[in-house]
């Protein structure tokens, strides 16, 4: 799968508002105001692992940070073992992420 980068910065916030409901995401978030794509190699190799788990994958420049965003956006079957590899790894000290899951079926109806 190809890594895609969007072509304006944008928020964390506008970020989230895209979400859709039915899917879990990963955002991944570089510390350092010069971050890099290739400073996101350790979570690439997750990734590559889990390639049916994972539906899309965009960096973003915070437009408020300049920081550089990593967004997964993963299968919600496969999103627990996705996350528990991510939680289980050392990743480097300068990336942060957030989880965000899906909404149950049962719960969207309501």
């Amino acid at each position: 799968m190809e890594i895609r980068f969007s072509p304006t910065p944008t928020s964390f916030t506008e970020i989230r508002q895209n979400f859709d409901s039915a899917y879990s995401y990963v955002i991944f978030e570089n510390e350092s105001e010069s971050g890099k794509p290739e400073s996101f190699q350790d979570i690439m190799a997750i990734l590559s692992r889990h390639q049916k788990g994972v539906l899309d994958k965009v960096f973003h420049r915070d437009k408020s940070t300049g920081r550089l965003l990593l967004v997964v956006k993963l299968r919600t079957a496969q999103s627990d073992a996705i996350k528990n590899k991510i939680l289980n790894t050392n990743l480097p000290k300068h990336i942060a992420f957030y989880f965000y899951d899906s909404i149950p079926r049962q719960e969207r109806s309501l």
